[in-house]
């Protein structure tokens, strides 16, 4: 199940695009050779990576959702939309610093921290430099999102480093459960955040 997830239903363009070019080489030489027997096994393998292209972009995975709903926030924390982001974040929700094994804040010490977003901390630029999303179980993907981030403080662009965990909630929405903000620089990032 782990390999068709990664490379059929969250990735089917290198498995399609191969199976596409097979099937291409093996038509073109029954072509020339006029043998029914390769034009046969071309078709085959046609339908057989036309069949990925279609189940992969048919199919959303919990990865896809966990990477659909990390780049919805980033936005919206750049245009510090903060109901946005807040949205995002389950009931139960919790905000690590460093390690996803430390103590988190909970949502409402979240919510209070994202003010900031729109004041203090408001971001002049991002550019997100890595979005790596995995599906984990049925009901939860995760990110490893790395960000370059320039705040309106001045201080210069700032690369950030997250793992964001994504977990189907009751009513069928995608939310945050975990966010660990990983680095600020090249260090865990402040308390005092």
């Amino acid at each position: 199940m782990d390999l068709l997830t990664r490379y059929v239903l969250e990735n089917p363009w290198p498995l399609g695009v191969l199976l596409l070019a097979i099937a291409a080489g093996l038509g073109w030489t029954g072509l020339q050779a006029v043998d029914r027997r390769r034009l046969l096994g071309a078709g085959i393998v046609a339908v057989a990576g036309a069949a990925v292209m279609v189940v992969g972009r048919a199919i959303v995975t919990p990865g896809e959702h966990a990477r659909a709903l990390v780049m919805q926030v980033v936005d919206a924390a750049v245009a510090a939309d903060i109901t946005t982001v807040a949205a995002a974040f389950a009931d139960d929700s919790s905000l690590s610093l460093g390690s996803p094994n430390n103590p988190g804040f909970p949502k409402d010490d979240i919510g209070r921290r994202l003010a900031g977003l729109a004041g203090r901390y408001r971001i002049k630029s991002n550019r997100v430099t890595k979005l790596d999303a995995t599906t984990v179980t049925r009901n939860r993907g995760v990110v490893d999102l790395v960000c370059v981030t320039e705040p309106t403080l001045g201080f210069g662009p700032v690369p950030t480093s997250w793992i964001i965990q994504v977990d189907r909630q009751p009513d069928g929405t995608w939310k945050f459960s975990q966010v660990t903000w990983v680095t600020v620089g090249m260090r865990a990032p402040p308390r005092s955040w």
